[in-house]
């Protein structure tokens, strides 16, 4: 296969000040009516305060018919069904735009097993590169985590866009330009 795939995260947001995640997770909390019980917001990691609406919402509504999060399915030109996690592990994978919090288990333990599988099998597993915008420099923790990230053999790349991301713009344009075309 070995088909080139983006896996592009909210980051791309910052172009934007018009909608951020945090909009986006009042919008849905106002939606659902959690605003009572969705406590301490602003000690917790946006992606779990996401999950923390969903299964409060499922509990509050009693129904399992929600449509907060919808099913994403890939095909190739034989409409074979593949899922993201086959995706991630066959193809080379560039990650952009997303954090990678570690309360992102699934990508952390998508990226050790992929590279497991390389070193232990000598499959040829596609590549993973990760493309890090930050602010002007990196802190200790950030540092820290990318040379995990990159002991997973992802290969990390980083630019600095500014110290309040204004060149952030330039960097999506040359990511974009520079983008590995077809598959």
């Amino acid at each position: 296969m070995n088909n080139k795939v983006l896996l592009l995260g909210n980051g791309i947001n910052r172009l934007s000040n018009e909608y951020s995640w945090s909009d986006l997770l009042d919008e849905l909390i106002k939606v659902t009516g959690t605003s009572e019980v969705i406590t301490y917001r602003e000690e917790k990691p946006f992606t779990l305060i996401y999950e923390e609406i969903y299964l409060r919402t499922l509990k509050h509504l009693r129904s399992k018919k929600l449509s907060l999060k919808e099913e994403i399915r890939a095909f190739d030109k034989d409409n074979t069904i593949y899922s993201w996690v086959d995706l991630f592990l066959m193809n080379d994978v560039h990650i952009l735009g997303l954090a990678l919090d570690y309360t992102e288990i699934d990508l952390w333990w998508l990226m050790i097993f992929k590279e497991r599988l390389k070193k232990e099998s000598g499959f040829l597993y596609g590549d993973t590169m990760y493309y890090k915008f930050y602010p002007h420099i990196l802190d200790k923790k950030e540092e820290a985590k990318l040379s995990i990230i990159e002991s997973f053999g992802v290969n990390v790349i980083k630019k600095n866009v500014g110290m309040n991301y204004e060149n952030a713009e330039d960097a999506y344009d040359e990511f974009i330009n520079k983008f590995p075309k077809g598959g």
